[in-house]
Parts: structure tokens; C-alpha cells; sequence
């Protein structure tokens, strides 16, 4: 079978709703308890036939009397599954017979591998055995692991790659597993937010217009009028365990489970995709969709090697009535699933691995056993005098090395430890490569990135690191925030558009608008509609929830036939009880979640803030021009938000400027976003986290015996007329390398200025909350021309009646509220009072496609 490329291929919330989901299933006592058994590793009891192994020609067949698997060994792929009896890829890759594969998309491949049965059952009481496919080709070696043991319910993989240092640069590619499973399974499940039956390969689709080519609406079956692709079920992968398909009509289940997170690169929020319609089962070992482990290149001169795995492919059998609701039966198969990965982790390291020194490199250890590893913990206090009770709990714990001088996020070729704080901060890290590592933090309410540097691991050691003080990036007190800092944009508006969780109805959609319907495929495009004139959000009444959207996108102008697209705003209106003197200094903090081929400009009481920024993606702040034109945010020049996801790889920026820039009373803050790609669908950033900090502010206290809110409060009516008149005009191609610098211009006429001319009048009244009318003529006009381019098979049952309707609950999205009170009215009309031409070097971009 000819391979072809995958076309469809927050973490305290997402466990909450993990748990609500346990307790659910809890209730339906699994087929495990049921049948007094457990998971063990490898699934099933962990009994069973003798292993065999068959060779026919160029296919070896591994066979355990649970399971079997057909391997051709001219490339490593897998072309037949079949568990109990049943081939679990008959009918996948739309027909043409699914099988399992590893797909380095442009690297390399399996060329003319040479077998070898490293492990053979003949030789260990037919307890195991273990195939090897090695390829020695420059610019890198590959390996391929397969092994089967007695018992076992599913088959390991592993991959190995390998840098000589004969070889010449090579620049990276993204790897994945892929296994196009057959065509039973039509229940996908990712997490509470993606758990659907899926449409029928026979349902009739259409292309979507401005949408990538993946996009698909379908026009027949239950998804009629809806939207799907691939990206539509990514997930950051250090938060997963297990993923998969479950069969309505067999009741079979096929899982990828992670029995460690260490191989993966990026961190453990490192997005990506997991499996999509197509009935595809994904394990991205390496990719950079969204931003993470882009730092691929080896270069010339250089040895490295990297094992991916093993990883365990599952299979599992719901036991109760074939007539139970599918929904039922995707849960039960789901949380053995769990429990199955669970297992898994708690045996790692594997103690049976068997792999060979890499060609080349004879003394180098491809996998490190138990014994050779080390255990590392302490606890983690957080320093923010501005926010003392700030919590040292769930917060993100990593050892990466420093690769090269990059952030964790950008690493590919090294392994990464990672856990979350549990009670008072305490952390433990367990089976970590010996090395030298910065330990890395970042979690919910934190600002910024904590980074200790040079932790030397050596084999066997119990390493207490103590108690480790972080001391967040701040300058003075909090005057306003706008989020959570959590490297996620899903508490904002629009931003938890893929976790809407389940609701047990028919057809099983679980968008919801705006997300995946036909008018707006992605979340962003709705912003026009929602947001005319940018965001107008007022500090005190304004809820960030509803009121500030979880993207800033560019924004479509058509005239006369024709589509260009121009910058957006967001605007905040915020009150200072007194005006801050020349000596104080403020702060304005962005987080940002993700950022693709965008400038942010900065606006205060109608000044463009031209003084350095300081930007950071690990902590270590490095000064960012800020010409009238915008600054390029860390991270810059990943499609996040075309690829449907609400955070990507993150950075962070701050701007300090005088005190006196801020005056009493009423005031403004434009956040400006200038398009600077050729193709701007999807140029923008999305928002992480915003706050505004003032050395000496002393916080209002409201006047007692009074209804009114703090005087910090504004209370306004926004009126927004749709009148921006924004142009862009790509005329020339670009060019882009990987090393992120400047090899591209963008020349702009008028590059989203705004120019905000506010008069701004506070009338007394008896509540002390002032009221205003504002006539803001909020200018935010870019007019740019970028120039650019078995009989032992367990089977599991609920003993409880099933119900037809099941509901997955998701805690995700923030249940804050606001309610403004407006006492006057306001009007805003953007007018084009204020035109600017610059031209400014952009870095490197990457133009991947989806």
C-alpha cells in the first residue's frame, strides 16, 4: 500500500472535567471490576498463548493468541491489526485497507531497512518478541521497533533517529505514527470537549471558501451544514494520556496511549494533532503546527540521537449489550483506556526494551533502564508581594536542557521532564536522564516563566533540590488585569471554542457556535461581526469572559470584488484616581498565547508608544523595537488561531513607560494589531493575559455609606459604528528562513495608527461613580502594502443500566460575571483623522501550510 501524507491528520479545568467524567463512569462499574481483573501493562491479565513469530516472504507476522500483527518489512509498516478474531484496519484509508506507518513528512524513511528479530520468543519461553528495521542513510538514520508479549492487548513502537556526525546538516521535519484504522469506528474521543460520533465516509462534502484546503463542510448526513478538519481535535499533548476510536456496531476500541511524556519535545502544553475524521490514530512525536519544537535543524558535524517510544497501541472490547447507547460504550472503552495508560506509566521504564546501539555510536544508549535514572523533587514557593496569597499549586515543573540557548518550547531533539505542583508547591520527577538541565515553571496566576539554571542528574540519584523561590516579573501594584495567566485563551470570548463538552443528543455535535458551522469555520472570523470597531472593554464593569475576545485578528475590507484585509484594536478604558507623578513608572503586560504574522501597537491617551519593549518566551527579557509601525511579539509566526486552537507556542512583553503618561480621571489604552503576512487570513495574535501596573499605586477604597463602584471605575455605553476603512495590499513575494532573522521587508502606509482623540467629561453625581460622555474618535486605519512573501480477552461490561443521555461537564470557561450599570451614553466612530508611512524589517516567518 502506497503511504500518502495525513490530510486529516488548561489543565486544572481539563482535570476537573476529567474527574467529573471518572465519577460518571465510576457509576457504571466497568467490565474490569466487574470480572474481578486489573490493567496490567500491556493490557489484558498478562496471560495467555506463547508469542510466535511467522515469516511469509517479506511479511513476519507477530501472533500471541490475543492479538497479531502483520509487518512488511520492506518499509515498516503494519498492515494488518486483528484482535479477538477481527482485523481492526480492514476498510481504513478510505477503503483502501488501513495499516500503521511512520511518517517523517519529507525526511526520512524506511529505505530498504534490514531485519533483524532482536528478541526471539523461541529463545524466552515465547514470552516476547522483538522485530528491528534499521535504515543507515544520511542525512539520518532511522529504527523501528515493534515488540509483542505474552498477553498483551496491543503492540509497542518505538523510533529511533540518528544525527552522524559524518553527515551534513540536516534540516528537520515533523514525525508522527499514524495508523488509519478501519472503517467500524465512528466514535472519536480526544477529551470531554471532542467525545462525537463521527460523520460516514459516504457523507457528501464541499470545500469552504478562505478556509485551509483541510476544511471540509459537509452538505449530507448528520453533520449537514457543518464544519470539520483535522485541527479541530489538537490538544496539548502533555495533558493527554490516551486518545482513540470506539466502534458502534463491533463494540471495539482502539487507543494510543502514553506510557511517559519525556520523548515528547515542546513542553508539556506542546499542541498538536491527535486523530481526525479519515479514521486516523496520530502520535505526534514531533511537529510544529502550532509553534512548538521548531529547532529541528542538525547540523553538519554533529552527532545526536533521540528514541521516540516505546509507545502502546491498545485494543479493547465493551462487554455489554450490543443495543447500549454508542455513547455508553465510548465511555466504558475510554476509561479502561485510561486505566490502561495509567498502568502503562507505572511500569515505565520498560524493563524488556531491547534496542541496539545506534550505527555510528556503538557506546551510546538508546534507553535508559530503570536503574540508570534518577529522582528528582522539592517545592516550589511563589514571591509576588502584590498578590501574597498566590497559589504554588498545579504550576508546571520541567527539566529541559538548554538546547542550544532556546526555551523548552522549541527543543526537538531532547528529552523533558515534566510534573504539576501538587499541595504547597511540593513536586517530584521521576526516571529523569542523567544530565545537566535548567528546571523550568510556569502555571495558572503566575506571570511569566521561572528558570533555574544548571541541575546536574546522575544515574540512581535522589536529588532534593529544596525549596525553590520564584519571584514573578512585576513592577508595582496591580491597577487592572484583563485574564488568567495561564498560557491559554480560553477564558476569554470565542476562546474555549473547542471545549464544549458532549451533551448525549444526536446528531453528537459538540462545537458549538461559532465554532465548526459553515459561516464561520474558525472562531476568529466571527470578530468582524462581534466586533466592528475592535474591542471596547471598560476596567471595573466589563467581563473578560464575554467582553474581550480571546483572538485579535486582521480584519477583511472588501471593495469593489475585492478582498484585503487591515489591523484591529482593543481598546481599554480604565480611571486613575489621581494623576500619577513623573517618578512613578507603569507597566503594561501582554501575555500572548500565540502570534502569527502580526505587529502590536501600543496606544496611551493617543500616543503610539515607540520606547523598547522587552520580550521573553523563557523568562530571560531581551529588549524588542517598538517603531510607530508595531513590535513583533515572542514567538512570532505561528498559524494558532487558522488551526483552530486557543494557545500555541507562548511569549510575553512588557512596555514600561512615565507615570505622568496616565492622568486623572478617564483614560485609554489602544492594544493595535498590524497584519504583516501576504496571505493575513488568520494573521493576529491571541491573548494570554493583560495587566497595567503603577509603582506607588495605592488601590481606591470605595466611599462608605455609598452604592457606588470604586472611582477606578468608569461607567459607560459604547456605541460602535462600523466605519474602519483599513486597506492591505500585498504586492511581492517573501522570503523566510528558520533562523528568525529579518529576511523581509514590510513597507506600510498608514500601519494601523490609532490615533484616539478623547473628550472625555466627568460629571458629578451623588453615587461618587463618575459618568461620561466620550466622543472617541478611535482611529485604527492600517492601509499597508507588505512586500513580503482471545479466549483471553477480557472484554468490559457496566453493571449498571446504561442511560441513554450522558453528560460530559466541562469547568473551563470562567463563570464570572459583570453587570454594567450605564448612567450615560458614548459614541465611537472610527474616522481615518491620522495617516503614517513607515517601513519596518519583520523577522522570519514560517509559511507552513496547515
Amino acid at each position: 500500500m502506497s503511504k500518502r501524507r495525513c490530510l486529516q491528520a488548561p489543565v486544572k479545568s481539563l482535570k476537573k472535567a476529567l474527574k467529573t467524567f471518572s465519577v460518571l463512569v465510576g457509576a457504571l462499574a466497568l467490565g474490569a471490576a466487574a470480572r474481578g481483573w486489573a490493567n496490567v501493562p500491556g493490557g489484558g491479565t498478562g496471560t495467555g498463548a506463547d508469542v510466535t513469530v511467522t515469516t511469509n516472504g517479506t511479511n513476519v507476522t507477530l501472533d500471541n493468541g490475543i492479538v497479531s500483527f502483520v509487518i512488511d518489512t520492506t518499509d515498516g509498516d503494519i498492515t494488518s491489526f486483528i484482535y479477538n478474531g477481527v482485523d481492526l484496519l480492514t476498510g481504513g484509508d478510505d477503503g483502501a485497507g488501513g495499516s500503521f506507518y511512520f511518517d517523517n513528512s519529507g525526511g526520512p524513511v524506511l529505505t530498504n531497512p534490514v531485519y533483524t528479530l532482536t528478541v526471539n520468543p523461541a529463545n524466552n519461553g515465547g514470552n516476547q518478541a522483538e522485530v528491528w528495521l534499521q535504515s543507515t542513510e544520511s542525512p539520518m538514520d532511522m529504527a523501528v521497533y515493534y515488540d509483542l508479549l505474552r498477553g498483551q492487548q496491543g503492540i509497542y513502537d518505538t523510533v529511533v533517529f540518528t544525527h552522524e556526525a559524518s553527515y551534513p546538516d540536516y534540516p528537520g521535519a515533523e514525525l508522527r505514527s499514524n495508523m488509519y484504522v478501519g472503517s467500524i469506528f465512528d466514535w472519536l474521543v480526544v477529551d470531554p470537549y471532542r467525545f462525537r460520533q463521527m460523520a460516514s465516509p459516504s457523507d457528501s462534502v464541499t470545500t469552504v471558501p478562505g478556509a485551509p484546503p483541510e476544511v471540509m463542510q459537509f452538505t449530507s448526513g448528520i453533520y449537514d451544514g457543518f464544519t470539520n478538519c483535522k485541527y479541530s481535535y489538537s490538544d496539548p499533548l502533555g495533558e493527554l494520556n490516551t486518545w482513540g476510536w470506539a466502534s458502534s456496531t463491533t463494540n471495539y476500541g482502539i487507543w494510543q496511549t502514553v506510557p511517559s511524556h519525556e520523548f515528547y519535545d515542546g513542553g508539556p502544553l506542546h499542541r498538536e494533532l491527535t486523530e481526525h475524521l479519515g479514521n486516523t490514530l496520530l502520535n505526534m512525536f514531533g511537529g510544529d503546527h502550532y509553534g512548538f519544537g521548531s529547532t529541528q535543524d542538525q547540523p553538519a558535524g554533529t552527532f545526536s540521537t533521540k528514541t521516540f517510544g516505546p509507545a502502546f497501541i491498545y485494543a479493547n472490547m465493551y462487554g455489554g449489550a450490543s443495543t447500549d447507547p454508542v455513547s455508553l460504550k465510548a465511555q466504558v472503552l475510554w476509561a479502561d483506556a485510561q486505566a490502561q495508560a495509567a498502568a502503562e506509566q507505572g511500569a515505565w521504564p520498560y524493563a524488556w526494551f531491547n534496542p541496539q546501539p545506534v550505527a555510528g555510536a556503538a557506546s551510546s544508549i538508546v534507553y535508559t533502564p530503570a536503574s540508570g535514572r534518577a529522582t528528582v523533587s522539592g517545592t516550589l514557593a511563589i514571591n509576588d508581594p502584590y498578590n501574597p496569597g498566590i497559589s504554588p499549586v498545579s504550576i508546571w515543573v520541567g527539566l529541559a536542557p538548554l538546547d542550544g540557548g532556546v526555551d523548552f518550547q522549541q527543543q526537538y531533539l531532547t528529552y523533558q521532564f515534566w510534573v504539576q505542583t501538587g499541595s504547597g508547591g511540593t513536586f517530584t520527577l521521576p526516571n529523569v536522564l542523567p544530565g545537566t538541565y535548567n528546571l523550568w515553571a510556569f502555571g495558572p496566576g503566575v506571570v511569566g516563566t521561572y528558570e533555574d539554571a544548571n541541575i546536574t542528574v546522575t544515574a540512581g540519584q535522589t536529588l532534593n533540590l529544596g525549596t525553590l523561590t520564584w519571584n514573578p516579573l512585576r513592577l508595582g501594584p496591580t491597577v487592572w488585569d484583563i485574564g488568567v495567566p495561564d498560557r491559554d485563551s480560553n477564558e476569554f470570548n470565542g476562546g474555549n471554542h473547542d471545549v464544549t463538552p458532549f451533551t448525549g443528543v444526536l446528531p453528537p455535535y459538540a462545537g458549538g457556535p461559532p465554532y465548526d458551522v459553515p459561516a464561520t469555520w474558525g472562531a476568529f472570523m466571527a470578530y468582524p461581526t462581534l466586533y466592528p470597531n475592535g474591542v471596547s472593554y471598560v476596567v471595573g464593569t466589563s467581563n473578560y469572559a464575554s467582553d474581550w475576545n480571546y483572538c485579535q485578528p486582521a480584519t477583511a475590507i472588501v471593495s469593489a470584488g475585492v478582498t484585503t484585509y487591515g489591523g484591529s484594536s482593543s481598546t481599554i478604558y480604565f480611571n486613575m484616581p489621581s494623576a500619577p507623578s513623573a517618578a512613578q513608572t507603569g507597566r503594561l503586560y501582554i501575555a500572548f498565547a500565540s502570534v502569527f504574522d502580526a505587529a502590536c501597537i501600543l496606544t496611551i491617551n493617543g500616543t503610539i508608544q515607540t520606547a523598547s519593549v522587552m520580550g521573553s518566551t523563557d523568562g530571560q527579557y531581551a529588549a524588542i523595537t517598538n517603531p510607530t509601525t508595531g513590535f513583533y511579539p515572542p514567538n512570532y509566526g505561528f498559524a494558532c488561531m487558522v488551526r483552530l486552537g486557543s494557545q500555541g507556542a507562548w511569549g510575553d512583553a512588557y512596555l514600561d513607560f512615565p507615570g505622568n503618561d496616565l492622568k486623572a480621571g478617564p483614560n485609554t489604552i489602544i492594544i493595535g494589531m498590524r497584519p504583516t503576512g501576504t496571505a493575513a487570513n488568520g494573521d493576529g495574535f491571541e491573548y494570554d493575559y493583560v495587566r497595567l501596573e503603577l509603582t506607588g499605586y495605592v488601590t481606591p477604597t470605595p466611599t462608605p455609606g455609598t452604592a457606588a463602584t470604586s472611582t477606578s471605575t468608569p461607567t459607560v455605553t459604547i456605541t460602535n459604528s462600523p466605519t474602519n476603512t483599513s486597506t492591505s495590499t500585498a504586492t511581492a513575494s517573501a522570503t523566510s528562513t528558520p533562523s528568525n532573522t529579518a529576511s523581509s521587508t514590510s513597507t506600510a502606509t498608514a500601519s494601523n495608527t490609532p490615533t484616539s482623540t478623547s473628550t472625555l467629561t466627568p460629571t458629578p453625581s451623588a453615587s461618587a461613580t463618575p459618568t461620561f460622555t466620550v466622543t472617541a474618535s478611535s482611529t485604527a486605519t492600517p492601509s499597508l502594502t507588505p512586500t513580503r512573501t482471545a479466549s483471553d480477552t477480557p472484554t468490559l461490561s457496566p453493571t449498571a443500566s446504561p442511560t441513554a443521555s450522558l453528560t460530559l461537564t466541562s469547568t473551563r470557561t470562567p463563570s464570572s460575571s459583570a453587570t454594567a450599570t450605564p448612567t450615560a451614553s458614548t459614541t465611537s466612530s472610527p474616522s481615518p483623522t491620522a495617516s503614517t508611512t513607515s517601513s519596518s524589517t519583520a523577522p522570519a516567518t514560517s509559511t507552513a501550510s496547515p
